[in-house]
């Protein structure tokens, strides 16, 4: 379990180092789709500046999705749907209000969603680590492990291949006193009242009048039967 663990970390970090070499934003991968994203809804607002650092920002849509941005030395804005603070990146009403400001958005996003801290945050590699050398610290124990109490929870899957209920099927598991008595009674009286077995007996076949095939069985009932050497013909097909 734990080489899978290190194995799967160094794996994912080594292909999010290699992805984040390749980028070629400003931003990161995760940050440039989400200023697309924010930036395509800003397309839903219009602004009315009040000077050139703040903005009342509306819907056309909805009359009470109304805010008012504010821009702060070029690097910071704070919003009163309070996105803008704290994601600490544009939200679409400050993208509405850039756009009518011509300003370009990118410096008011924090440094953590750069490409550069992106790379710095993978810049110190895991080294491998043998199994084979680790020690094994004696105080480490496995959890204990406790029983509740009452009657164990059965799951699904668990209930699907469950034998029957005795209510279902009363001979599957076994039944009552009366009810096993009862079928063996019901059991005996069936084997008494069978009827006698018949014998095979050698088929005989002969063609017919009208061209069909005829076959002769000897069927073997009662003693009158035997004794008489009764035939039954039966026609089948050809």
């Amino acid at each position: 379990m734990l080489q899978h663990i290190w194995d799967d970390a160094m794996q994912k970090r080594c292909l999010r180092e290699e992805k984040a070499m390749k980028a070629t934003s400003f931003l990161s991968d995760w940050a440039d789709n989400k200023r697309r994203e924010d930036h395509d809804n800003s397309r839903l607002y219009r602004s009315h500046q009040s000077s050139t650092a703040s903005a009342r920002v509306f819907s056309s849509m909805n009359a009470r999705d109304e805010v008012i941005v504010t821009l702060q030395n070029g690097r910071q804005g704070s919003c009163t749907c309070n996105n803008f603070q704290n994601n600490c990146r544009p939200c679409p009403h400050a993208w509405a209000f850039l756009d009518d400001l011509r300003r370009d958005g990118l410096p008011y996003f924090a440094s953590f969603y750069t490409r550069a801290e992106w790379i710095a945050t993978y810049r110190i590699p895991l080294p491998p680590v043998l199994l084979s050398t680790l020690t094994c610290d004696p105080t480490v124990l496995p959890p204990k492990i406790k029983v509740q109490l009452g009657r164990r929870e059965v799951k699904r899957k668990e209930a699907g291949t469950r034998r029957p209920s005795q209510r279902q099927d009363p001979e599957a598991v076994g039944g009552t006193k009366r009810k096993r008595g009862s079928a063996a009674g019901a059991q005996a009286s069936a084997q008494a009242n069978a009827p006698p077995a018949i014998d095979a007996a050698p088929l005989k076949r002969g063609t017919g009048v009208w061209g069909g095939r005829w076959e002769y069985i000897v069927e073997t009932v009662t003693s009158e039967s035997v004794k008489a050497g009764s035939r039954r013909p039966r026609r089948t097909a050809m």
